[in-house]
């Protein structure tokens, strides 16, 4: 089965070359903007992971955090979060929500893609044992 992410960001175009990165690997990509758009993704895309972008203009980080961990399907899909407001709070939330990762803005993107293999390689790991 075809990995599938979800990018929810809060700016257009913010997630473009980590996109291009994604799909050059054979991983599909849904790109939506903001939580509204986003969540609605989350039963009808079916995602193997989910990067959330943090301080989105019509969402506040930590309500966004527990917004996303609150719906029974993100249970079992790993989430990444970004920000550019890489505060102690979001950071201390995200562990204690159990995030697949948390990076700060600008992206390492070399990075993030490791992070983003070894998740949807666990995940799937974890798949099948269930």
């Amino acid at each position: 089965m075809q990995n599938r992410i979800l990018l929810i960001e809060d700016r257009p175009g913010s997630f473009k070359q980590l996109g291009l990165e994604l799909g050059a690997k054979d991983i599909q990509v849904q790109d939506a903007f903001g939580m509204e758009q986003g969540l609605p993704h989350v039963d009808s895309f079916l995602p193997s992971l989910i990067v959330l972008e943090l301080g989105q203009p019509k969402g506040d980080g930590v309500a966004d955090l527990e917004r996303m961990a609150a719906l029974a399907a993100t249970h079992q899909i790993p989430v990444i979060y970004t920000s550019v407001h890489a505060s102690e709070e979001y950071r201390n939330r995200t562990r204690e929500l159990g995030a697949a990762g948390f990076f700060e803005e600008p992206l390492e993107l070399g990075y993030l893609m490791i992070v983003i293999q070894m998740s949807l390689a666990k995940a799937q790991g974890l798949a099948q044992l269930g």
